[in-house]
């Protein structure tokens, strides 16, 4: 908790003018403090700089005291004021570690490090001033804690350092990979067009939560940062707006363009399950989870159809069905969807072959599959389990027996001229408020006409299934760094609902775009 709260108060901080303007600082307090120690090896013919305890990493009490002893009085008198410099180092490089990791998208984690670094170089700056000041007296005690955390300070630093720069060499390899396949696969518009259909930009919706809602009141920040990163990853591709109520807007502030934001109170952040389903129909089903409670759902359901009253904003129909959007998983044009059996016991009354006949009849459906659900899965949703990456090419995470022959003899059965491909799964069971986690789950992605925006976790496998996912279309896949949401079950997909046609444009009318 004192970590994320350290988080919320570097963000204001986290932008390129401050993060060059701590290095320059970092550089110049080198400097200063490296100054008077340079100005006493010149007044005593000295050819190197001499040797303080900052410079050595390991030493006994006995050491350091002989280090003190060969200064002499000038030198000690130098290395005084050397060490006044320094009591400002450690804030400017703590700011040097900690806001580029912030601004590339990285989690709190990667502010401990760097924390770490600053707490152990200020206990052993006040250590070393308190040896200086006593000398020629001796506390054994206190130089000991001046080497030890010292040996801290090193170690910290070097290790936030590498973690730094791995970063920005992962996120350059991301961006090199994609320059890779746009040479690879170069395409003119009507090529693309021919591929994907019409080559409408898709509008991505999301709904920020309210900062008066007690229920993400902690992790409120990462939330909005997510989405605001999301927003910026998805201009210039597709659409995008963010609802948010009026108390919230303004955290978006310098964070994205004006035009994204629309005001709305919005009950809950998973648009995705309460929202019409099929970006180019928009049918809406019944939302009442078994994971929520009625009064919730209803709450939920109800600001949202609120808000598309109050803006004449109307679906195409609307079913008794209980279905969560989020376990409607289509294909780009919308022929194909894949269902759990959640429905099943969501609407006891229908058998699956009614289900499937009923979906199929009222989405205008080519074929619909009903697979069995995750087992221990809160919301029993499909887009946990498996992705479109084309009309007729589906990516399936490896599962174990006997889920996996369940699932894919379902999914040959209804589709039987789709390709199944599966990929590693690398997830790891965890849960936050009762539901289970989605993070290393790479395909909870929103799939477009010409982009599959792909949900990262900060993790060693993000590259891999990158370029994996890259690999099996001609979309362009975009990485969108989700491991400040996946915690609370859901990430890129689940938060957002998508919408193409005269709706869309409607709703694009509210920003002032067309």
């Amino acid at each position: 908790m004192a970590v994320e709260q350290l988080c919320y108060l570097l963000k204001p901080l986290v932008n390129a003018y401050v993060i060059l303007l701590s290095w320059f600082l970092a550089i110049l307090n080198l400097y200063l403090f490296d100054k008077p120690l340079r100005e006493y090896a010149t007044s005593v013919n000295l050819n190197t700089q001499p040797t303080v305890l900052d410079t050595i990493h390991y030493y006994t009490a006995e050491e350091g005291y002989q280090v003190l002893s060969n200064l002499g009085d000038h030198g000690r008198d130098a290395y005084r004021l050397a060490n006044y410099a320094d009591f400002t180092l450690p804030i400017f490089l703590f700011l040097s570690l900690s806001l580029p990791s912030l601004a590339l998208g990285k989690g709190c984690l990667h502010v401990m490090g760097p924390l770490l670094y600053m707490i152990s170089d200020y206990i052993e700056n006040i250590a070393e001033k308190y040896v200086l000041e006593i000398y020629p007296k001796r506390n054994d005690i206190v130089m000991t804690l001046a080497c030890y955390t010292g040996l801290v300070k090193i170690l910290t630093f070097l290790g936030s350092l590498f973690v730094l720069i791995k970063s920005i060499l992962i996120d350059l390899a991301i961006i090199l990979a994609m320059a890779s396949v746009d040479a690879t696969y170069p395409q003119s518009e009507e090529t693309i067009r021919s591929i994907h259909g019409s080559g409408e930009k898709t509008l991505i919706v999301l709904a920020a939560p309210s900062v008066n809602n007690s229920y993400y009141r902690a992790i409120f920040n990462q939330i909005i940062d997510y989405m605001a990163n999301f927003a910026n990853l998805v201009h210039g591709k597709d659409e995008i707006v963010i609802l948010a109520d009026a108390a919230t807007l303004p955290f978006f502030n310098g964070k994205v363009n004006e035009n994204v934001l629309i005001e709305a109170d919005i009950e809950d952040i998973w648009i995705r399950d309460f929202s019409p389903v099929i970006p180019s129909q928009q049918i809406k089903f019944r939302y009442l989870p078994s994971y929520l409670s009625e009064s919730v759902a209803n709450a939920i359901d109800k600001s949202f159809e609120k808000w598309l009253s109050e803006n004449n904003l109307n679906y195409k129909t609307k079913s008794s069905i209980i279905l969560d959007g989020g376990n409607v998983v289509d294909n780009p044009d919308g022929s194909r969807v894949i269902i759990t059996d959640r429905i099943l016991k969501d609407n006891p009354q229908l058998t699956k072959a009614e289900a499937k006949e009923q979906i199929k009849d009222l989405m205008n459906l080519r074929e619909v599959a009903i697979i069995p659900e995750v087992p221990d899965d809160t919301t029993g949703h499909s887009d946990g389990m498996l992705m479109w990456v084309n009309n007729d090419k589906i990516l399936l995470p490896q599962a174990s027996e006997p889920e996996r022959t369940q699932v894919i003899d379902e999914l040959e059965r209804s589709f039987p001229d789709v390709d199944i491909v599966e990929i590693p799964d690398y997830y790891k069971y965890a849960s936050w408020k009762g539901f289970t986690s989605a993070c290393n789950i790479f395909i909870n992605a929103v799939v477009t006409d010409h982009y599959i925006y792909m949900p990262t976790f900060d993790g060693p496998h993000d590259e891999s299934m990158f370029k994996l996912i890259q690999s099996h279309t001609t979309k362009t896949v975009v990485a969108v760094p989700a491991e400040k949401v996946c915690f609370m079950g859901g990430s890129v997909r689940c938060l957002s609902w998508q919408v193409k046609g005269e709706l869309k444009n409607q709703i694009l009318q509210l920003t002032g775009r067309d």
